[in-house]
């Protein structure tokens, strides 16, 4: 990515309702004839660091999309310094979305040499969890800098998301018992005592009914006799159903929804 597409980025086409502090922009690209939609943010907090680069400074979060790209990329950027990137081996970020256990992502840097910002192809499971998010901690590594943490109020994200996968836009649905349409595709019960099913569940739900998957998104229902999850993934759908001693697999594929 060039400073050009950055520019388009980060300066916003229009601001949307006060409850949130990201600006959303559309614009098109005058060599491409692409549009990019991207939402940005700023910081809340500020850091500074040592010679040749001090100062106060902030860092922005950009979620932006082509209309002829399923890819969803985040833009880091500071305003000074140097965002480490070993040879060859990309530029790591950790990020940190709410509650949950940071990741380690890869970015690369611009093929220019700028040092300040660096893109990060994501994958649907962490696009819609940035989406989604409350707060984002964001920490990169800066030459002789150490490893500084971003943080971001992030309500109220209004990046559209995802668009390769419809089941991102049913989450809230799903939430809320509002399920989507399923054809039965195959069936399979196995003997499972009930202690061993539980070591199965996915760990993102384990003490919860609701959580995100890298694959998709799951909801879970337990009683004293049974217990029950549902992986809503990008193409199908997996129902496990533990009680009386057997596990039973069911296969479903979505009925109203095409993947782009």
């Amino acid at each position: 990515m060039n400073k050009r597409l950055l520019s388009i980025l980060l300066i916003p086409f229009f601001s949307i309702a006060s409850e949130t502090k990201w600006e959303l922009s559309n614009s098109n690209s005058k060599m491409s004839n692409n549009s990019i939609i991207s939402a940005t943010i700023e910081s809340d907090n500020e850091v500074e660091f040592d010679f040749p680069y001090e100062g106060k400074q902030r860092a922005k979060l950009s979620l932006w999309t082509t209309d002829n790209s399923n890819t969803d990329y985040l833009t880091f950027s500071i305003e000074r310094g140097q965002i480490v990137c070993g040879f060859g081996k990309g530029c790591s970020i950790d990020i940190k979305v709410d509650d949950e256990d940071s990741v380690s992502v890869k970015g690369t840097p611009p093929s220019d040499g700028t040092s300040t910002y660096i893109t990060v192809d994501l994958d649907a499971g962490l696009a819609a969890k940035l989406k989604r998010a409350k707060k984002i901690l964001a920490q990169p590594t800066i030459f002789q800098n150490g490893y500084p943490i971003f943080e971001f109020d992030a309500k109220n994200n209004p990046y559209p998301c995802c668009k390769k996968y419809p089941i991102w836009s049913e989450i809230d649905n799903i939430k809320n018992g509002i399920l989507p349409e399923l054809i039965e595709v195959d069936s399979n019960t196995e003997k499972k005592p009930m202690n061993i099913c539980k070591l199965l569940i996915p760990s993102s739900i384990q003490d919860k009914n609701f959580g995100f998957g890298e694959y998709g998104v799951y909801t879970k229902k337990e009683t004293k006799s049974s217990v029950e999850w549902i992986e809503y993934g990008f193409l199908d759908v997996e129902k496990n159903v533990c009680k009386n001693g057997t596990k039973t697999i069911t296969k479903f594929k979505y009925k109203n929804m095409s993947i782009n």
